[in-house]
């Protein structure tokens, strides 16, 4: 699964766990009943979250991203350290 940053017009930014960027806003609009005015890639999910993806293997990824908004659109980290260091 892949994380992707979503803004509403209608409710706050939040975090969707899904493979692509369609069915991010789709599982979305499903959960919140409001559409994304945007959809953007996050290197890792961040808070707060839309959604968690439970990976039947791994269990649910922790929220690594600090940083949702400077980080959206990309793929991975733009700083060459950790938001945690």
């Amino acid at each position: 699964m892949r994380s992707f940053w979503l803004k509403f017009n209608e409710r706050p930014s939040g975090c969707v766990e899904a493979k692509d960027e369609a069915a991010a806003a789709a599982l979305a609009k499903e959960i919140t009943g409001f559409d994304a005015v945007s959809v953007k890639n996050l290197p890792y999910p961040a808070n707060p979250r839309i959604n968690q993806y439970d990976d039947p293997k791994h269990g649910v990824c922790p929220s690594f991203c600090f940083a949702q908004v400077k980080c959206s659109g990309n793929t991975s980290c733009p700083q060459r350290y950790s938001c945690v260091e």
